[in-house]
C-alpha cells in the first residue's frame, strides 16, 4: 500500500508559519514590539505616579503637627524635633522632585515615541 502524499496546494498552519514573509509578517512583529514596549513605559508612569503618592502621604503625616490635647502648645508628639522635622520634609520633597523629573522624562519619550505625529527619525 502506497503512502499517500499531501497535496501540495494544501499546507499545515505550521508550514505557514515558517514560509511567512514580507511586509505582512514585519508589521505584525513591529506591532508586538510596540504594545510590549507602550506597556512597559505604561507601567513605569504608573508606578512612579504610585510612588509619589505614597510620598504625599508621608509629607502629610508628617505635617500633621495638630496639638492633640487642649492643655499643650507641643506641635504633633512629644518627640517633636525640629531639626527632624526639617531634614525628613526635605528628602522627602526631594523625592518628589525626582520622581517629577523621572515622570517629565518618560512622558517626553512617550510623546515622542508612541503619539502619533511624534518626532521620526529612522
Amino acid at each position: 500500500m502506497a503512502k499517500a502524499v499531501k497535496n501540495s496546494a494544501t499546507t499545515t498552519k505550521f508550514q505557514s508559519i515558517l514560509a511567512a514573509s514580507g511586509q505582512g509578517l514585519l508589521d505584525r512583529r513591529a506591532q508586538l514590539v510596540v504594545k510590549r514596549t507602550d506597556s512597559a513605559l505604561s507601567s513605569k508612569l504608573r508606578v512612579l505616579s504610585e510612588e509619589r503618592d505614597e510620598i504625599e502621604d508621608q509629607i502629610l503625616v508628617l505635617t500633621d503637627l495638630s496639638v492633640k490635647t487642649n492643655n499643650s502648645l507641643r506641635p504633633g508628639s512629644d518627640n517633636y524635633d525640629p531639626s527632624e522635622f526639617i531634614t525628613k520634609l526635605a528628602q522627602l520633597k526631594a523625592s518628589i522632585r525626582d520622581i517629577d523629573e523621572d515622570i517629565a522624562i518618560y512622558e517626553e519619550i512617550e510623546a515622542e515615541y508612541f503619539t502619533a505625529g511624534g518626532t521620526e527619525e529612522v
